[in-house]
């Protein structure tokens, strides 16, 4: 605010101030004023806003640059993943239809035999009576020992809770 006097802030700050001093005329003249600094800012801001959008553009193009599409080596595009899309198998997996099927029957020799069974169910902690006609499991173990090989055989026996 232009005025001939240097102390107009101070003044519009005091507590008794009354706008009726200044007169009309001077308000009007601010008014004028503050019109055209705002159209001023108004132009500025278009122009930067322009000049923004621009450099988007620009850092756009440049960030999106490859051997593709420039005159950059292939060496220079980096890594890049390869996507993992699904795609179906062509073929079965597994021997052909009508071939003999092999399976491993384990070894011929056995050096240690050790049976597991359980004594309360895991579950509820109650007694376990012993099921004569329930499927055993073995499971084969080939450890590297001071003797070439060392065979162990542990069966399970599955048992039902009693109650």
């Amino acid at each position: 605010m232009e005025t001939s006097e240097p102390n107009l802030e101070a003044m519009m700050a005091a507590p008794g101030f009354d706008p009726e001093q200044l007169g009309a005329r001077f308000w009007y003249e601010q008014y004028l004023q503050q019109r055209a600094e705002n159209a001023e800012l108004r132009t500025q801001l278009h122009q930067l806003q322009a000049e923004v959008e621009q450099l988007k553009e620009t850092l756009r193009k440049l960030s999106e640059r490859n051997s593709g599409n420039s005159s950059q080596p292939p060496s220079s595009d980096g890594y890049k993943r390869k996507s993992k899309a699904f795609v179906p198998r062509q073929r079965k997996q597994g021997p052909k239809y009508g071939h003999e099927g092999k399976t491993r029957h384990g070894f011929e020799s056995v050096d240690h035999h050790l049976e597991l069974t359980l004594e309360r169910c895991p579950v509820c902690s109650g007694e376990l009576e012993r099921d004569e006609t329930a499927p055993t499991k073995r499971q084969q173990i080939a450890e590297l020992v001071e003797r070439p090989v060392e065979v162990w055989v542990a069966e399970k026996t599955l048992a039902m809770a009693q109650g």
